[in-house]
């Protein structure tokens, strides 16, 4: 059975956290980084709901089991995961790109959808293997 700190760094919610923290100290300390305000409110609420999605669904997918082969294919068939992604990839190519054609209230609106999408799959999938 692997120690605490060992699982703790394995924590998808543990780096969903770090990650979004990071993004705010950035936006906090440099007023030039792209993502402020908004977009950086919206990938916190995003990174959230991957949060507590990932947390209803850790009695499916136990922290402790597999091998790191089997934790990355675990991650990458996550459909909470690809949702996560692509929010983020939405607001960090409006932050970046002027000619975007969505304005930072309808990526707003995308992260909204997003975030109920990863908290209702999770629920989904708990109700499934629960039931």
């Amino acid at each position: 059975m692997p120690n605490k700190l060992e699982t703790l760094l394995r924590s998808r919610k543990l780096w969903a956290a770090v990650s979004g923290l990071v993004l705010v100290v950035a936006a906090a300390l440099d007023p030039a980084f792209p993502l402020q305000g908004e977009e950086t409110a919206a990938l916190a609420a995003l990174l959230a709901a991957y949060i507590v999605g990932t947390a209803i669904d850790v009695h499916r997918n136990p922290p402790d089991a597999g091998m790191v082969k089997n934790r990355l294919a675990g991650l990458l068939a996550s459909r909470k995961f690809w949702a996560a992604a692509v929010g983020v990839v939405f607001t960090v190519v409006q932050a970046v790109w002027p000619g975007f054609p969505l304005q930072p209230e309808q990526v707003t609106e995308v992260i909204a959808l997003l975030a109920a999408y990863i908290l209702g799959t999770a629920v989904e999938d708990r109700l499934i293997t629960s039931g």
